[in-house]
């Protein structure tokens, strides 16, 4: 990663506030680098060794993903996105949340 890339204190849901360093992981995902920022999330180049294959990863900030609110419109955007089929369209194949 370089330094633009770097995920920022609100990009990290899994950042502890003790530790400066991001995490490399999010569950099995591996995090190659930020590809995008947006107003509900951070997404991430990531590869999913369980299936050999590299995904997008979108990602909550930490001051969002404590907030039910604005986790539900997210699980609601995920669920939309998930009924599209669209060449333009990344599919999404989960969705889910990490402690």
């Amino acid at each position: 990663m370089n330094e633009r890339d770097r995920p920022n204190s609100d990009d990290d849901p899994r950042r502890d506030s003790s530790n400066s360093i991001p995490q490399p992981k999010i569950g099995e995902f591996e995090i190659e680098r930020v590809i995008g920022r947006g107003g509900m999330g951070v997404v991430y180049l990531a590869r999913q060794p369980s299936l050999d294959r590299l995904v997008a990863l979108k990602v909550l900030p930490y001051g969002h993903a404590i907030d039910p609110i604005t986790r539900q419109r997210f699980q609601l955007e995920a669920r939309v996105a998930a009924g599209l089929e669209h060449p333009n369209i990344v599919p999404v194949f989960a969705v889910g949340s990490e402690a």
